[in-house]
């Protein structure tokens, strides 16, 4: 380890035990886990299938039992959004809940918005999570901002665009004034 020579002793069976008591629980080891226990033993000991003694004798602690967090696999995998082309054409959304310190005016949560094309973050901050909070905001989003403007005047393309292809489609023929 860094250029210096460790010495280490071979431990026999009947003392692992109390090294690997005394490497894990207080006041020394303050359970700190498999490899960092192991570190701390292989400073000074070493056996025959260590990793694996150390790893079961962990497990078997009943107070690392409740500690350890269960892992849950998702079974759904994880697909990238794709990007679209046309800007404001998707928004993707998410819940920051709860904000353990809520704020001066009694928000506990956050409602972040991301338009799909152009990255354009927003943010919202909410006292609650009802529908009509949420929906509240959107509201906001839309009328506040300068998406209302951006928004109709894609709508009235949109309009425009149906129309003509209405009447080039069609044998539908413009009165004449």
């Amino acid at each position: 380890m860094l250029d210096q020579v460790i010495h280490q002793v071979v431990l026999p069976k009947e003392r692992r035990i109390n090294v690997m008591k005394l490497a894990h629980e207080e006041p020394f080891g303050r359970h700190l886990g498999e490899e960092k226990m192991r570190k701390r033993i292989n400073l000074s000991f070493v056996w025959p299938k260590m990793r694996r003694e150390i790893d079961k004798f962990c497990k078997s602690r009943e107070w690392c039992q409740l500690k350890t967090r269960s892992m849950v696999m998702d079974r759904v995998s994880i697909t990238p959004i794709p990007r679209e082309d046309t800007a404001f054409r998707r928004m993707t959304m998410d819940m920051v809940e709860p904000i353990e310190h809520a704020s001066a005016a009694g928000h506990r949560y956050c409602l972040c918005i991301m338009e799909s094309c152009t990255k354009w973050p927003a943010t919202y901050l909410l006292k609650s999570l009802s529908a009509k909070v949420v929906c509240e905001e959107f509201k906001n989003l839309f009328m506040d901002s300068h998406l209302f403007r951006i928004y109709s005047e894609l709508l009235l393309l949109f309009i425009q665009s149906f129309i003509h292809n209405l009447f080039m489609d069609s044998h539908y023929k413009r009165p004449r004034n």
